[in-house]
């Protein structure tokens, strides 16, 4: 009954503390997944999504963002909100694929959100840009079988557990 509040039990993916490195020009992406005491590095082409663009606009750090939606994993419903002011297609963790920068992005069922407070337009050089390179290899479909093996006694809670990773 008495979680740690710090234990995997109580943190939504937001707090996951992914590192991702996306190539937008070959579409790829490593990302750096620490689950449970191990850490994983998962390479892999950037996720294609399906996106619905609608009428819908807000204001997120300053710029106008229109709504897209889609599903991913087959189950898990996704609203972004994309500016087309900042003409880059990326976004927060593995979500891209809109004509514009993701600014806001919310997984209703998971209770998570990634929205923009701030924007800034500061040059990195390349010596400050890190690909991650420390964890376990691995791609979707083994990270998937591994963690489906170490939780398969876990009911419904280890399927979460299982989806939530894979964001």
């Amino acid at each position: 009954d008495n979680v740690p509040p710090n234990s995997w039990f109580n943190l939504p993916s937001a707090q996951q503390n992914n590192t991702i490195y996306t190539n937008v020009e070959n579409a790829t992406s490593v990302t750096q997944k620490k689950v449970f005491e191990e850490t994983y590095l998962l390479k892999d082409s950037t996720r294609k999504i399906t996106w619905k663009i609608t009428d819908e606009f807000r204001n997120i750090a300053g710029y106008d963002c229109r709504r897209a939606n889609a599903v991913i994993m087959d189950s898990v419903y996704v609203v972004a909100f994309y500016t087309d002011e900042i003409p880059v297609s990326g976004g927060p963790e593995s979500f891209s694929g809109l004509p514009g920068m993701i600014l806001g992005v919310a997984l209703p069922r998971e209770h998570t959100t990634w929205f923009a407070t701030a924007v800034t337009d500061e040059p990195i050089t390349a010596d400050k840009i890190k690909i991650p390179a420390k964890g376990k290899a691995v791609d979707v479909k083994s990270l998937t079988e591994i963690l489906k093996k170490a939780l398969k006694n876990w009911g419904d809670g280890g399927n979460d557990i299982v989806r939530t990773s894979l964001l």
